[in-house]
């Protein structure tokens, strides 16, 4: 669930975080996880959005950005 409170704040104006910056930050993550641990295998799970009241409303927004 990396970022998602973000994305959220991001995509309800609340604040200046992107849905790029959050792209650019995941892959960073899973970069140097990689970097520091190369036989690592992660498993990569996407977000549970639940589509009930702001988010129902933007539903394909959120949907585009954990893609």
């Amino acid at each position: 669930m990396i970022g998602v409170n973000d994305l959220d704040a991001s995509i309800n104006g609340d604040t200046n975080f992107t849905t790029q910056l959050f792209e650019e930050k995941y892959r960073g993550l899973l970069k140097k996880t990689k970097e520091v641990l190369p036989l690592v295998l992660l498993v990569l799970c996407e977000p549970f959005i639940l589509p009930v009241g702001k988010v129902k409303e933007k539903l394909e927004i959120y949907e585009a950005a954990i893609k």
